[in-house]
């Protein structure tokens, strides 16, 4: 099991947070993302909750009467439904961060 260890840099001239893995290393876009999601960032776009749905193995599926929502479907789990709008509702984002915690867990065990 390998665990990462981040350390977060602050430029307070540009107000930027960095993401430094210990050693030098950068994180990944889709790490990054998964810290957004965590941190229930209110910007999140659609294609960003679809990317990690799809990433940990649901598939997405329109609904017939041309409605803006799509449901993530996984064999074995209930499914999420989410409307196709930017920026995603808090509410939204919890249940896919709890997506993600829970495949986090199935890994470590």
């Amino acid at each position: 099991m390998d665990i990462l260890f981040f350390l977060f840099i602050l430029d307070t001239t540009c107000d930027t947070i960095y993401n430094v893995g210990i050693g030098g290393e950068s994180v990944s876009q889709f790490d990054k993302l998964l810290q957004r999601i965590q941190s229930l960032d209110k910007d999140l776009r659609f294609e960003e909750i679809a990317k990690v749905l799809s990433h940990y193995g649901y598939n997405m599926r329109g609904s017939s009467g041309g409605s803006s929502h799509k449901t993530f479907r996984k064999d074995g789990y209930p499914p999420i439904t989410i409307p196709q709008h930017d920026p995603i509702k808090r509410a939204y984002i919890e249940a896919v961060r709890d997506v993600v915690e829970s495949e986090e867990t199935d890994e470590n065990e």
